[in-house]
């Protein structure tokens, strides 16, 4: 069964109850004409949030088989992974700072840092080849949007990130046979384009790969959430298992270790009527854990 923070708070934010040291922070991005980042998805399997200041931004999805099955906490995102030959990239590691000198016995007893998330990078790309008879420059844009206006400038962009042989991808021929890339159901991936204006927010669902490409320069902010009731779930089981606190031979037995730590967790033995105790109170307990097994494991 699926378990949750249950405080009947969405806005309720569980990163805001993380140490300072781990706690996901804003980030400003700033991309000049023709920049690109990787093709990834994102660490924690948080819900991440990009609000646009200036410019424009292309974006590119590739959504996970199991989109239309919403009780599927991986969404087949697994395949995906594959696919693309995905590797990790640790992104975070906690030490909760009782052991940062060494001990006067020997230097092999500092304690080593517990990671705590790990993003997916893929060398594949959304945007490898580039038709320059078809993407226009930021200052041939610029033109169009002063002589023929806003409107006009950014039915052009559509047209541009909507053409897969304007930005062409590079993907495995394996994931066109398998997929239709703009339909979806239940078994197929899709790639999914936005383009990105100033004041849009945009919300990047966990487990869809993305990918972005700046046609012209652009600023905009990135963040991250945890919410207690779509978001709470998904980031406790990605700690647990990047930390290794939980990692067993089989994976039912993973899957039964991990369900019973998280209901620990959950239960909540202050029993706060308090949302925003309730949610303090199981960050704490998740990290209290945390801190045990890195005590354990420098130990063994």
């Amino acid at each position: 069964d699926n378990v949750n923070v249950n405080d009947g708070n969405e806005n309720n934010d569980l990163f805001q109850y993380f140490p300072d040291d781990v706690k996901p922070t804003d980030c400003i991005v700033l991309a000049g004409e023709g920049a690109t980042s990787t093709l990834h998805r994102d660490p924690f399997e948080w819900t991440g949030t990009s609000l646009c200041l200036e410019g424009t931004k292309l974006w590119r999805f590739i959504a996970p088989p199991g989109l239309h099955n919403p009780a599927t906490i991986d969404s087949g995102v697994q395949t995906i992974d594959d696919v693309l030959n995905s590797y990790r990239l640790a992104s975070v590691a906690w030490d909760d700072n009782n052991n940062n000198h060494p001990t006067s016995n020997t230097l092999t007893s500092i304690s080593q840092p517990l990671p705590l998330s790990a993003g997916w990078q893929s060398d594949y790309s959304l945007y490898a080849f580039r038709d320059g008879n078809k993407v226009l420059s930021a200052r041939e844009l610029a033109s169009i949007e002063e002589e023929l206006g806003d409107k006009q400038k950014h039915s052009i962009l559509e047209s541009i990130a909507t053409d897969l042989e304007a930005l062409r991808p590079n993907l495995p021929d394996h994931f066109y046979q398998n997929n239709n890339n703009h339909h979806t159901n239940n078994n197929k991936s899709s790639i999914w384009t936005v383009i990105q204006k100033p004041g849009d927010l945009l919300v990047i669902p966990a487990h869809w790969w993305h990918q972005t490409y700046a046609l012209e320069p652009s600023l905009a902010i990135a963040s991250q959430r945890c919410g207690s009731e779509r978001d709470f779930e998904r980031v406790m089981r990605h700690m647990l298992t990047t930390s290794g606190s939980c990692t067993t031979t089989t994976t039912n037995t993973h899957s039964t270790i991990q369900s019973q730590i998280m209901q620990g967790l959950l239960d909540d033995e202050n029993n706060s009527d308090d949302n925003h105790d309730h949610s303090r109170n199981v960050v704490n307990k998740l990290f209290r854990h945390l801190s045990s097994f890195r005590k354990e494991k420098n130990t063994t």
